[in-house]
């Protein structure tokens, strides 16, 4: 590891290859290693668990990720989690919340993050104590031209848990370059003012972009570069036509609903909910059928709130909504 990585991501680091070492032993694939793989060698080298434990470390495509800034100054937090089934092995059984802290003695809060059978916390979406959020949206990319480097998922699974003590910006210039790469949005309540931000990484290139401050200002994200980072990493994405039409009409559709309701007074738990629960823009809705669990939180100076709900969103009023979480943190 680089001795020149700041002293606490570099803790982090480790932190992460402890854990995705237990996680490895977890899921037994010592076994899966010694047996069918005991021949396999990798530019010379056998195949370790953790070598198989980073491939499963992977956020699936077809997520999104809002964040809106209310008249009080607090920050509203929604992420849809999708993921397409196989035919063949569906990756989600249940919704499930993991919480745990890296150790005993670690000084961060603990985290909690949604978590697939085969995924560690990080990817997808979760928080660490009641002054840290983050959800992250994968993008679609030509893995030929992949390069070597820090997986994606490490930089999520540090940022999560170290809980917005230093920028997630730093953390990804410190790691890179990153292999794949990812757009993280996070909220961060520092002296009493809920900062938010969406960082995008890829190689060694990364962007970064701030809420503005007045009420009514959103960031909106889905699973493909921005034009900038796309004019610097040239040849990454790989965005079939009318994979990119479908996705670029999901923002709009948002971006357009949230401004025309911005200028009313709008009560923006009931609207967002109702958001969350949407059929108009099919496969791409806000819920569709391959939305695994919605979150929804807000952040303000002195309070977090945060409801998870499984499966595509339900209107409100409608019963068998499932087993979803609902808290308020002081």
């Amino acid at each position: 590891m680089d001795l020149r990585l700041p002293a606490i991501v570099r803790g982090a680091m480790e932190a992460y290859l402890a854990s995705l070492k237990a996680w490895a032993d977890g899921a037994c694939l010592d076994d899966l290693v010694a047996g069918q793989m005991a021949d396999l060698r990798i530019e010379g080298r056998p195949v370790t668990a953790t070598d198989l434990g980073h491939l499963f470390q992977t956020e699936t495509i077809g997520c999104q990720t809002g964040m809106l800034r209310d008249a009080e100054g607090g920050v509203y937090f929604w992420h849809t989690e999708e993921d397409r089934d196989l035919p063949t092995s569906p990756r989600f059984d249940r919704l499930r919340l993991f919480t745990c802290k890296a150790s005993p003695q670690a000084p961060s809060p603990t985290m909690t993050a949604f978590i697939y059978p085969d995924l560690m916390p990080g990817p997808a979406f979760g928080w660490c104590g009641p002054g840290y959020i983050q959800g992250v949206d994968a993008f679609y990319l030509d893995t030929e031209t992949d390069l070597p480097g820090v997986p994606a998922n490490a930089v999520t699974w540090i940022c999560l848990h170290l809980g917005g003590a230093i920028p997630a910006s730093r953390i990804v210039e410190s790691l890179a370059p990153i292999h794949s790469g990812y757009v993280l949005s996070s909220l961060t309540r520092r002296e009493r003012r809920v900062q938010a931000w969406v960082t995008e990484f890829l190689g060694n290139a990364s962007l970064t972009e701030g809420l503005d401050d007045f009420p009514g200002a959103m960031l909106f994200r889905v699973n493909m570069l921005s034009q900038a980072l796309a004019q610097g990493s040239p040849g990454r994405e790989n965005l079939p036509p009318e994979l990119r039409q479908a996705l670029e009409a999901r923002v709009g559709r948002v971006r357009r609903t949230l401004e025309r309701m911005a200028g009313v007074g709008c009560d923006w738990d009931a609207f967002l909910n109702r958001l969350l629960a949407s059929r108009v823009g099919g496969e791409f809705a806000t819920s569709n059928p391959s939305v695994k669990a919605s979150f929804l939180a807000r952040m303000s100076a002195d309070q977090t709130s945060y409801q998870v709900s499984p499966g595509p969103g339900i209107r409100p009023a409608s019963s068998g909504a499932g087993d979803g979480v609902s808290r308020t943190i002081d």
